[in-house]
């Protein structure tokens, strides 16, 4: 289904448009006004659709491409796994980025109030991924996301 919205060309899937982030007309994403990171509003919807894009697309996100998705970011309050898990992926590309030398560590950047540094990063991530068990439905996935934030953890040597 296309978006109603002026302008957009994106597409709905799960209710919201992959582009924009608005919801078919009718439904109102802004039910609870004073809080812009609930789950319906449109700032989370928007950053839901922002982080897909990054996420789905078949070329690396760039730098602008981050800092524009945790920008977004930083007016929610992740409450709720799927809101820790679009901010561990979104560290998780950021990291991958740093790794493959595509993206260069910059103290003076912040994502998400982080230092872009591969340190810094790596230690929000996991923390990201550990509150992310929290919310997990069952021990399986608990235990999933643990061992992911353990491999995400710097290393360490005694």
């Amino acid at each position: 289904m296309q978006c109603k919205k002026e302008g957009c060309e994106g597409k709905l899937k799960d209710g919201i448009c992959q582009v924009c982030g608005a919801m078919p007309e009718g439904e109102s994403g802004d039910a609870y006004p004073g809080y812009p990171g609930y789950p319906g509003s449109l700032s989370r919807q928007s950053a839901t659709a922002n982080m897909r894009q990054i996420m789905e697309s078949q070329t690396p996100a760039c730098k602008a491409d981050l800092l524009e998705a945790a920008q977004k970011f930083e007016s929610m309050m992740p409450d709720d796994f799927a809101s820790w898990r679009m901010q561990a992926n979104l560290l998780l590309t950021a990291i991958k980025q740093l790794e493959l030398r595509q993206m260069e560590p910059d103290e003076t950047t912040n994502l998400m109030g982080i230092p872009l540094t591969e340190v810094n990063l790596r230690h929000a991530c996991e923390k990201a991924l550990r509150n992310c068990a929290h919310f997990a439905q069952t021990f399986e996935d608990r235990v999933a996301l643990i061992d992911e934030a353990n491999s995400v953890r710097q290393t360490t040597w005694f």
